[in-house]
């Protein structure tokens, strides 16, 4: 079973370590680093991590948390060399900004539903001040994020305050009519309106996956992960004829693929 003083003891482990590793007795490499390229790092890693929890691996998942938690620190790090602030505060300070956030759990607090608990959240944070009152503002911020993320969000808020389709089948009705004005754009061979008219379609399969309640960039995860895996599959049984992809009849390629879906899905 774990104990308190052990994650104390290892997190101060690993701080002294990065220490280590940023003065002038330690890493050459490391001291170049700048947070820009930290924040590369942590992107990577965190992606690696989701990965690894989609892949439900265990092992994996600790190795890319343990990468996750280093960058971490290795940025507090930084800002404490620059007199910003230290891990420590960056500690206490997320610590203190849950409790608050929770005062169902660590207050007196009443709630009946999850949706009220999300409400409350809202509400605190505007009160501190972290939360943009216009919508367009809270809109604007998701815009940081991965485009796929970013739509769904950016749709969600725009839901919140009442500007969203009734049911369903209301968004496969703007999802075929954005179909539709792709078409026509293509067929005018117009480069600018064929990338509007895909974004506004890639928007609008974003929405219908907001309203299957899908994550949208999971979704489309867990299918570039099946192409590679049914590729594979091609590429493994042309090797055993002495063959590769690109010197092959397409007609080959396809009869594979369909094997393969057969067999594995």
């Amino acid at each position: 079973m774990e104990k308190l003083n052990e994650v104390q003891e290892a997190l101060v482990h690993l701080l002294k370590v990065v220490r280590k590793l940023r003065s002038p007795e330690g890493c050459r490499w490391d001291r170049k680093q700048k947070k820009v390229d930290v924040a590369r790092y942590l992107l990577e890693e965190t992606y690696e991590l989701v990965e690894a929890i989609e892949e439900k691996t265990p092992r994996e998942q600790k190795e890319e948390l343990g990468d996750l938690i280093f960058q971490v620190v290795v940025l507090a790090e930084m800002a404490r060399e620059k007199g910003e602030f230290d891990l420590t505060e960056v500690i206490q300070e997320v610590a203190e900004k849950m409790v608050r956030r929770h005062p169902h759990v660590f207050g007196g607090l009443k709630v009946e539903s999850v949706a009220q608990i999300l409400e409350n959240w809202d509400r605190i944070k505007e009160e501190e001040g972290k939360r943009p009152t216009r919508v367009t503002e809270v809109m604007a911020k998701h815009t940081r994020l991965p485009a796929l993320m970013a739509a769904q969000k950016v749709s969600k808020e725009a839901a919140k305050v009442g500007f969203d389709w009734s049911c369903k089948e209301e968004v496969f009705g703007k999802v075929e009519e954005e179909m539709k004005e792709l078409k026509v754009a293509i067929q005018k061979a117009s480069y600018e309106k064929v990338k509007e008219e895909m974004g506004d379609l890639l928007f609008s399969l974003v929405n219908l996956c907001r309203f299957l309640q899908l994550d949208a960039e999971e979704t489309l995860r867990l299918s570039v992960k099946k192409f590679i895996e049914r590729f594979s599959y091609v590429e493994k049984n042309l090797a055993h004829r002495g063959k590769k992809p690109g010197e092959v009849a397409i007609g080959e390629m396809d009869a594979l693929w369909e094997e393969g879906k057969a067999k594995n899905g």
